[in-house]
This record gives structure tokens, sequence and C-alpha cells, in this order.
């Protein structure tokens, strides 16, 4: 019978791959978050100029110039939602898989077999009965949530395309005229731009597989200090 080998990349190797892909993940997060930002300065439009606000502008509170702090917080404060929204959108997006990840399951079954040994469940047949029941009602329950954070996750999806759309003109005419020809059932192919449409691909779909070979790769690494520990 002949022998299989299985190669072994060394721990280095998985530790620069790892930090490689983390840092490559870093870095498309300061492109994908650019159509956010740019949302943000387009609903933000004149709100610096708003009159009580503006009227705050030269305040000082024991010399310290506070309405420096208020226009800057003006100008900014749509910017810094935009922010916070890619943050969350991008995070009902992964969330499925930290569910989903076999620790979960691993980490319900240590919790069932520890309440089987505190209450002897090897010797008591109802104690069986209860951990058995229990662990149907972890399972529904792990479904249920996995169940809700997919429906979210279709939601984060629609509205990163509406934002995404909105920052790449995939339609030459613009994406007003885009929305119009949809919905009047009349739209052009030809002035379609397939670069744009790459772009909001890439910037829809990028961040989620980045982060799944990023997990991937930071999970073998750990593992394999694990075992070497």
């Amino acid at each position: 019978m002949r022998a299989t080998y299985t190669y072994s990349p060394p721990r280095w190797i998985l530790g620069f791959t790892a930090y490689s892909a983390i840092a490559v993940l870093a870095f498309f997060c300061i492109l994908n978050i650019q159509p956010w930002l740019g949302a943000a300065k387009f609903l933000a439009g004149d709100t610096p100029n708003i009159p009580l606000l503006s009227s705050l502008y030269g305040l000082k509170i024991l010399f310290l110039p506070i309405g420096e702090s208020i226009r800057w917080l003006a100008a900014n404060i749509l910017m810094l939602g935009g922010i916070f929204i890619w943050a969350m959108v991008q995070g009902i997006q992964i969330a499925p898989m930290w569910v989903n990840r076999p620790e979960s399951l691993r980490k319900l079954q240590g919790r069932a077999a520890q309440y089987l040994k505190e209450n002897g469940g090897d010797k008591s047949k109802d104690a069986q009965a209860a951990i058995a029941r229990l662990a149907a009602a972890m399972d529904k329950a792990l479904t249920q949530e996995l169940d809700t954070l997919e429906g979210m996750r279709v939601w984060a999806y629609c509205l990163e395309l509406v934002v995404c759309v909105f920052h790449f003109p995939i339609y030459k005419d613009g994406s007003a005229a885009l929305w119009s020809d949809l919905l009047s059932w009349n739209l052009y192919p030809d002035l379609l731009q397939p670069r744009e449409i790459a772009m909001v691909i890439i910037m829809m779909g990028g961040f989620e597989i980045l982060f799944r070979i990023a997990l991937s790769i930071w999970g073998l690494y750990k593992a394999r200090g694990s075992f070497h520990e």
C-alpha cells in the first residue's frame, strides 16, 4: 500500500499569510467604504450652513474654541454616520458565518454535556430525556437565529446595491435614468458601463470573500499554534 504524504507549511508561513490577508482586507475596507462616504456627503448637503449651528461656530468657553468643534461635528456627523452604517451592514453580511461555524455547535454540545454531567445523566433516564429536549431546543433556536440573520443579510445587500449603484454610474445617463428605465421596462443595454458594473460586483462581494479567506487562514495559523503548545 502506497504511503500518502500531506504537506503542511511551517507556522511562520501561515502567520505571514494570515497577516497579509488581514492587511489586504483592511486595504479593501478603505476602498469599500468610499461609496458610503459619498452617499453621506450627498445627504449632508449644506448641513454646516444651518443657521442655528452657524451661530455657535464662534463659541468659546474658558478660551477653548468649542465652536470649532461644533463646526467640525456639523460638517462630519453624516460622514461618521456613513462609516457606522457601513460597519453595521458589513457586520450583518458576515454574521451568519459566526453562528454557523463549528465552534458554535461545539459550544452548544459542550453545554449539553456539562448539563448531563452535573445532573447525573449517565445514570438517570429522566436526565437523558431532559438533555435530549435541551439539545433539540438549542438546535431549533440556532436555526431560527440563522434564518433571521439570513433575512437581514439579504436586506443589507439590497441597501449596499443601492449605495454602490449611486456611487458607480453603471448607466451612462445616470442613476435616476437607470431607475426610471428599470421601472418602465425600457432598459437600454448599450447604456450600461461594464467597468462600473464590475466595480459594483467587487464592492458588494469582495469584503465577504476576503473576510472568509482571512478567517480561514487565521484559523489554520491559530490551530497550528495550539497543536505545538
